[in-house]
């Protein structure tokens, strides 16, 4: 998705003028652990953006973790807390229990 000013160049009585211009959404640049990585059952997931996320958008709500059961359960949700830094590109996902163990 590309978010433009529909091509539109305006000027302002004020004497500036505003041209076209697009913004690219932005990507997932690193996360770890990677996929299908092992890890310790304590772990955080770190996810790296390539330009802040909107704040708003980073809660327990709709950033979503789910394991996939090593007992035939199919894939079960983790509940967890979600955390951006100061920059808004880097999120921590900090699960609130320990990660089942061969999960």
């Amino acid at each position: 998705m590309v978010v433009t000013t529909n091509a539109e160049v305006d000027t302002v009585p004020a004497g500036f003028t505003v041209q076209a211009t697009s913004i690219s959404p932005p990507t997932l640049i690193s996360f770890s652990p990677g996929n299908q990585a092992s890890m310790p059952i304590n772990s955080r997931l770190i996810a790296v953006f390539s330009q802040p996320m909107d704040r708003t958008t980073i809660t327990p709500s709709n950033v979503l973790l789910y394991i996939s059961s090593n007992q035939g359960q199919g894939y079960i949700p983790v509940n967890g807390a979600v955390n951006l830094d100061a920059s808004g590109r880097i999120m921590t996902f900090t699960p609130t229990s320990l990660l089942a163990v061969n999960s």
